[in-house]
């Protein structure tokens, strides 16, 4: 997959809202990550509603750009490299692994990071991580300032990295490796991600959005914003909320017929999850 024409980057600009002038430099980098990651919203909707997910470069326009929609990592990164690369920006796929310094080896692959060259060093983007960070981190170990949020890179050697992400998003670490690699090789990754009965795309339905001073967050049927001080949490519990709060905070304009489809599969896991919780608290109670 290489670089978006001339005519798709110009909407790729307009959708993510860069209205200035760009060029291969560490300026632009950032400001079309930060871009990138403010507008199009991490989600997987289309594997809640069985659609599954295609990597082909028109696909992958066609949805997030021309249709306004989200996607999840690899649909994410897959086109903000093709826009940097269509810029002039070197940019390399690696390999990710999320979670895997608690669940191990298997995770690999589940994830699919950026690295991009420049003469000030190379740089880590990552538009897939759903409530990440805002701006590129320099490949550097030690604390990264991202206005408000901060996030830790760790080297562990054999060209192994770990990404610290601010502690107050989701994602409490990822691996990623260095050696370049293709979007065809995460085609497995992404199909047992899109279609399998197993996949966590499958079980929860998650829309995330990082922005400056608040990671906004839909995870089943309650919508939590992450502040930096403070956590807010609203349960949407009918169709029209679940389908304003979308439209509102996440810009995403469903079918009618979509949205309520996905809360009626999200309402009774919501429930069933609450019943979990009410029975763990008074278990803790009833402990001498």
């Amino acid at each position: 997959m290489s670089s978006l024409s001339r005519v798709e980057l110009g909407a790729y600009l307009a959708r993510v809202g860069h209205l200035g002038e760009v060029r291969a430099d560490l300026d632009t980098l950032r400001a079309v990550h930060r871009a990138h990651v403010s507008t199009i919203p991490y989600e997987a909707l289309d594997i809640q509603l069985s659609r599954g997910i295609s990597l082909a470069g028109t696909d992958v326009v066609a949805k997030l750009v021309t249709a306004g929609r989200g996607g999840f990592c690899y649909e994410q990164n897959a086109l903000m490299a093709r826009a940097l690369r269509a810029i002039g920006f070197t940019v390399t796929y690696v390999e990710g692994a999320v979670l895997r310094a608690a669940r191990g080896d298997d995770m690999w692959r589940n994830h699919m990071p950026l690295l991009v060259d420049l003469p000030e060093g190379r740089f880590l983007a990552d538009a897939g991580l759903g409530d990440g960070f805002l701006e590129p981190l320099p490949l550097a170990e030690g604390v990264h300032a991202d206005g408000i949020w901060s996030h830790r890179l760790e080297f562990l050697g054999d060209g192994i990295w770990r990404c610290h992400p601010d502690a107050r998003g989701s994602v409490e670490s990822f691996d990623f490796r260095t050696e370049p690699r293709e979007v065809a090789d995460f085609a497995e990754a992404c199909e047992f991600r899109a279609n399998s009965p197993e996949s966590p795309f499958k079980r929860v339905l998650v829309v995330q959005r990082p922005m400056a001073e608040v990671k906004a967050v839909v995870r089943g049927c309650t919508y939590t914003r992450a502040y930096a001080d403070r956590t807010v949490e609203r349960v949407l519990d009918s169709p029209e909320v679940f389908g304003e709060v979308l439209s509102a905070e996440f810009g995403l304009r469903l079918d009618p017929a979509d949205i309520r489809t996905l809360w009626t599969e999200s309402w009774p896991k919501h429930l069933a999850w609450v019943e979990e919780q009410q029975k763990a608290a008074v278990a803790g109670q009833a402990k001498p």
